[in-house]
């Protein structure tokens, strides 16, 4: 079960991606070629990306399993949870007014 509700899951992951846009990192040893987030910001993102995806109701034990603990499969399904959740409360939003 999850730690937080969906919607302080939301609210937590959406923190940690505006720390992360803000945050000063480490001069990368090499030189980078992409946007990509470094290592060390997807770090930073793991925790509020796994406490995200189980409020959606997948265990932790689950994510790990479906994953393999893979860094990116984790972030790319919680911007997935994210974004669904997103267009779910602006179709609510739209429905109310």
């Amino acid at each position: 079960m999850p730690d937080v509700s969906k919607p302080e899951a939301v609210q937590k992951f959406n923190l940690a991606i505006k720390k992360v846009a803000m945050e000063k990192e480490p001069a990368p040893t090499t030189p980078r070629t992409s946007a990509e987030l470094s290592d060390y910001k997807k770090e930073m993102l793991l925790p509020a990306a796994k406490d995200l995806i189980a409020s959606s109701g997948v265990s932790y034990s689950e994510i790990e399993r479906q994953t393999g603990g893979d860094r990116e499969k984790i972030l790319k399904w919680a911007v997935e949870v994210y974004g669904d959740y997103n267009k779910q409360t602006n179709k609510n939003y739209k429905s109310e007014n």
